[in-house]
Protein backbone atom coordinates (compact mmCIF):
# COMPACT_ATOMS: atom_id res chain seq x y z
CA UNK A 1 0.00 0.00 0.00
CA UNK A 2 2.83 2.15 1.14
CA UNK A 3 4.39 1.78 -2.65
CA UNK A 4 0.41 1.87 -4.45
CA UNK A 5 -0.75 5.40 -2.89
CA UNK A 6 2.33 7.88 -4.22
CA UNK A 7 1.17 6.35 -7.98
CA UNK A 8 -2.69 7.09 -7.01
CA UNK A 9 -1.99 10.62 -6.12
CA UNK A 10 0.04 11.72 -9.01
CA UNK A 11 -2.71 9.96 -11.66
CA UNK A 12 -4.46 12.61 -13.31
CA UNK A 13 -7.83 12.34 -15.25
CA UNK A 14 -7.47 13.78 -18.85
CA UNK A 15 -9.74 14.64 -21.42
CA UNK A 16 -8.55 15.15 -25.31
CA UNK A 17 -10.98 16.78 -26.85
CA UNK A 18 -10.45 15.99 -31.21
CA UNK A 19 -13.88 16.04 -32.74
CA UNK A 20 -12.81 17.10 -35.51
CA UNK A 21 -8.88 16.10 -36.86
CA UNK A 22 -7.29 14.28 -39.89
CA UNK A 23 -5.93 11.05 -39.33
CA UNK A 24 -2.23 12.74 -39.40
CA UNK A 25 -3.15 14.79 -36.35
CA UNK A 26 -4.17 11.71 -34.49
CA UNK A 27 -1.33 10.02 -35.40
CA UNK A 28 0.68 13.19 -34.19
CA UNK A 29 -0.91 13.58 -30.62
CA UNK A 30 -0.68 9.45 -30.22
CA UNK A 31 2.71 9.57 -28.82
CA UNK A 32 1.30 12.77 -26.55
CA UNK A 33 -1.38 10.38 -25.06
CA UNK A 34 0.40 7.06 -24.75
CA UNK A 35 3.23 8.84 -22.88
CA UNK A 36 0.77 10.46 -20.76
CA UNK A 37 -1.02 6.79 -20.20
CA UNK A 38 2.28 4.82 -19.25
CA UNK A 39 2.78 7.86 -16.62
CA UNK A 40 -0.25 6.22 -14.98
CA UNK A 41 -2.43 9.25 -16.05
CA UNK A 42 -6.55 8.23 -17.37
CA UNK A 43 -7.03 9.58 -20.61
CA UNK A 44 -10.23 9.48 -22.32
CA UNK A 45 -9.27 10.41 -26.40
CA UNK A 46 -11.86 11.70 -28.01
CA UNK A 47 -11.55 11.52 -32.40
CA UNK A 48 -13.41 10.64 -35.60
CA UNK A 49 -10.91 7.87 -35.99
CA UNK A 50 -11.04 4.14 -34.40
CA UNK A 51 -7.80 3.05 -32.40
CA UNK A 52 -5.11 0.57 -34.29
CA UNK A 53 -3.89 -0.41 -30.93
CA UNK A 54 -4.92 -0.42 -27.35
CA UNK A 55 -2.62 1.64 -25.00
CA UNK A 56 -2.53 1.05 -21.24
CA UNK A 57 -4.63 4.04 -19.44
CA UNK A 58 -5.92 5.49 -22.50
CA UNK A 59 -9.57 4.97 -23.13
CA UNK A 60 -10.47 5.92 -27.44
CA UNK A 61 -14.03 7.11 -27.79
CA UNK A 62 -14.71 7.14 -31.55
CA UNK A 63 -16.73 10.66 -32.67
CA UNK A 64 -18.44 9.16 -35.97
CA UNK A 65 -20.11 12.88 -36.63
CA UNK A 66 -16.35 14.09 -37.19
CA UNK A 67 -15.66 11.89 -39.95
CA UNK A 68 -18.89 13.16 -41.93
CA UNK A 69 -17.40 16.53 -40.89
CA UNK A 70 -13.88 15.94 -42.38
CA UNK A 71 -15.32 14.63 -45.58
CA UNK A 72 -17.57 17.70 -45.75
CA UNK A 73 -14.33 19.91 -45.22
CA UNK A 74 -12.02 18.08 -47.68
CA UNK A 75 -14.24 17.16 -50.69
CA UNK A 76 -14.48 19.66 -53.55
CA UNK A 77 -11.33 21.48 -51.92
CA UNK A 78 -7.93 21.18 -53.82
CA UNK A 79 -6.41 22.01 -50.50
CA UNK A 80 -3.14 20.35 -51.42
CA UNK A 81 -2.92 23.30 -54.63
CA UNK A 82 -0.73 25.64 -52.90
CA UNK A 83 -2.45 29.03 -54.49
CA UNK A 84 -3.89 32.06 -52.22
CA UNK A 85 -7.81 31.25 -53.62
CA UNK A 86 -7.56 27.29 -52.78
CA UNK A 87 -5.86 28.61 -49.35
CA UNK A 88 -8.82 30.65 -48.56
CA UNK A 89 -11.28 27.76 -49.98
CA UNK A 90 -9.51 25.60 -47.80
CA UNK A 91 -10.34 27.94 -44.58
CA UNK A 92 -14.22 28.22 -45.57
CA UNK A 93 -14.75 25.01 -45.92
CA UNK A 94 -12.86 24.08 -42.45
CA UNK A 95 -14.52 26.76 -40.69
CA UNK A 96 -17.86 25.61 -42.00
CA UNK A 97 -16.62 21.72 -41.39
CA UNK A 98 -15.81 23.05 -37.67
CA UNK A 99 -19.08 24.59 -36.72
CA UNK A 100 -20.98 21.51 -37.86
CA UNK A 101 -18.82 19.27 -35.91
CA UNK A 102 -18.45 21.40 -32.62
CA UNK A 103 -22.40 21.36 -32.65
CA UNK A 104 -22.61 17.74 -33.06
CA UNK A 105 -20.30 16.76 -30.49
CA UNK A 106 -21.78 18.72 -28.02
CA UNK A 107 -25.46 17.43 -27.94
CA UNK A 108 -24.07 13.75 -29.16
CA UNK A 109 -24.94 11.36 -26.49
CA UNK A 110 -20.99 9.53 -25.83
CA UNK A 111 -20.21 13.02 -24.50
CA UNK A 112 -23.06 14.14 -22.84
CA UNK A 113 -22.40 11.77 -19.83
CA UNK A 114 -19.20 13.08 -19.38
CA UNK A 115 -20.48 16.87 -19.45
CA UNK A 116 -22.86 16.13 -17.31
CA UNK A 117 -20.43 14.47 -14.86
CA UNK A 118 -21.25 10.38 -14.94
CA UNK A 119 -18.13 9.59 -15.95
CA UNK A 120 -15.99 11.84 -13.21
CA UNK A 121 -14.43 15.25 -13.26
CA UNK A 122 -11.57 15.91 -15.43
CA UNK A 123 -8.40 17.03 -13.46
CA UNK A 124 -7.55 18.62 -17.22
CA UNK A 125 -8.73 19.34 -20.34
CA UNK A 126 -6.97 19.44 -23.68
CA UNK A 127 -8.41 21.18 -26.81
CA UNK A 128 -6.43 21.51 -30.19
CA UNK A 129 -5.89 24.75 -32.19
CA UNK A 130 -7.76 23.34 -35.23
CA UNK A 131 -11.08 25.40 -35.28
CA UNK A 132 -12.56 23.81 -32.33
CA UNK A 133 -12.76 26.96 -30.07
CA UNK A 134 -16.29 26.25 -28.99
CA UNK A 135 -14.96 23.47 -26.98
CA UNK A 136 -13.67 25.69 -24.58
CA UNK A 137 -17.49 25.69 -23.42
CA UNK A 138 -16.15 22.48 -21.66
CA UNK A 139 -13.63 23.73 -19.00
CA UNK A 140 -15.22 26.97 -18.42
CA UNK A 141 -18.53 24.99 -17.58
CA UNK A 142 -16.69 22.14 -15.52
CA UNK A 143 -14.48 25.12 -14.10
CA UNK A 144 -11.23 22.71 -14.74
CA UNK A 145 -7.74 23.93 -16.06
CA UNK A 146 -7.31 23.52 -20.14
CA UNK A 147 -4.63 23.53 -22.45
CA UNK A 148 -4.23 23.69 -26.23
CA UNK A 149 -1.70 21.52 -28.21
CA UNK A 150 -1.71 22.21 -32.17
CA UNK A 151 -0.87 19.68 -35.23
CA UNK A 152 0.20 22.08 -37.64
CA UNK A 153 1.71 24.78 -35.94
CA UNK A 154 0.88 28.22 -34.87
CA UNK A 155 -2.57 29.33 -36.94
CA UNK A 156 -3.09 33.13 -37.66
CA UNK A 157 -6.40 32.90 -36.48
CA UNK A 158 -5.89 32.08 -32.47
CA UNK A 159 -2.44 33.15 -32.07
CA UNK A 160 -3.01 36.91 -31.20
CA UNK A 161 -5.62 35.75 -29.02
CA UNK A 162 -3.28 33.60 -26.75
CA UNK A 163 -0.71 36.44 -27.16
CA UNK A 164 1.69 34.11 -29.49
CA UNK A 165 2.17 36.81 -32.39
CA UNK A 166 4.46 34.89 -35.09
CA UNK A 167 6.41 36.87 -37.58
CA UNK A 168 4.73 37.03 -40.97
CA UNK A 169 7.75 38.36 -43.14
CA UNK A 170 9.72 34.48 -41.47
CA UNK A 171 6.78 31.93 -40.49
CA UNK A 172 4.57 31.03 -43.77
CA UNK A 173 0.99 32.04 -43.27
CA UNK A 174 0.01 28.10 -42.94
CA UNK A 175 1.46 24.62 -43.55
CA UNK A 176 -0.61 24.91 -47.04
CA UNK A 177 0.44 28.27 -47.71
CA UNK A 178 2.88 28.34 -51.02
CA UNK A 179 5.77 30.24 -49.69
CA UNK A 180 8.33 28.57 -47.09
CA UNK A 181 10.70 29.98 -44.75
CA UNK A 182 13.14 30.91 -48.19
CA UNK A 183 10.24 33.96 -49.29
CA UNK A 184 11.70 36.12 -51.23
CA UNK A 185 11.47 40.07 -50.05
CA UNK A 186 7.85 40.31 -51.79
CA UNK A 187 7.01 36.82 -50.95
CA UNK A 188 6.90 38.62 -47.27
CA UNK A 189 4.95 41.43 -48.05
CA UNK A 190 2.50 39.03 -49.82
CA UNK A 191 2.64 36.93 -46.84
CA UNK A 192 2.36 39.21 -44.25
CA UNK A 193 -0.82 40.79 -46.13
CA UNK A 194 -2.15 37.00 -46.14
CA UNK A 195 -1.41 36.59 -42.33
CA UNK A 196 -3.11 39.27 -41.68
CA UNK A 197 -5.91 38.88 -43.55
CA UNK A 198 -6.65 35.71 -42.22
CA UNK A 199 -6.87 36.90 -38.89
CA UNK A 200 -9.40 39.52 -39.81
CA UNK A 201 -11.37 36.67 -42.03
CA UNK A 202 -11.17 34.14 -38.83
CA UNK A 203 -12.82 36.62 -36.53
CA UNK A 204 -15.66 37.16 -38.46
CA UNK A 205 -16.80 34.44 -39.80
CA UNK A 206 -15.24 32.00 -36.97
CA UNK A 207 -14.85 33.71 -33.75
CA UNK A 208 -18.14 35.68 -33.43
CA UNK A 209 -19.99 32.00 -34.08
CA UNK A 210 -18.04 30.55 -31.21
CA UNK A 211 -18.83 33.64 -29.07
CA UNK A 212 -22.59 33.49 -29.84
CA UNK A 213 -22.43 29.31 -28.78
CA UNK A 214 -20.83 29.63 -26.01
CA UNK A 215 -23.12 32.43 -24.85
CA UNK A 216 -25.88 30.56 -25.88
CA UNK A 217 -24.90 27.46 -24.06
CA UNK A 218 -24.11 29.32 -20.68
CA UNK A 219 -26.87 32.35 -20.53
CA UNK A 220 -24.46 34.80 -20.23
CA UNK A 221 -21.98 37.15 -23.10
CA UNK A 222 -18.84 35.15 -23.33
CA UNK A 223 -15.76 35.55 -26.05
CA UNK A 224 -13.89 32.67 -26.93
CA UNK A 225 -11.35 35.24 -27.41
CA UNK A 226 -11.36 36.05 -23.33
CA UNK A 227 -11.54 32.30 -22.46
CA UNK A 228 -8.31 31.13 -24.33
CA UNK A 229 -6.24 33.16 -22.24
CA UNK A 230 -7.13 31.27 -19.09
CA UNK A 231 -5.49 28.45 -20.74
CA UNK A 232 -2.51 26.85 -18.72
CA UNK A 233 -0.71 25.26 -21.44
CA UNK A 234 -0.29 25.69 -24.70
Amino acid sequence: SMIFLPAVALSARIWFLMPLGSLSHKIFFNALIAELGQRGHRVAFFSPHPPTVIQPGVDEVVFDGGGEALTAMTTGTAWQQQSLPHIFGFVHSALNASHTACERFLQWDGFAAYLRGDRGRPDLVLLTHFFQECLLLVPHQLNVPFGFVSPAGLLPIVGPSLGLRANPAFMPALPVAPFTDRMSFIQRVVNTLVHHVLIGFGRTFHMTWADALLSQATGQPLQAHDLMKEASLY
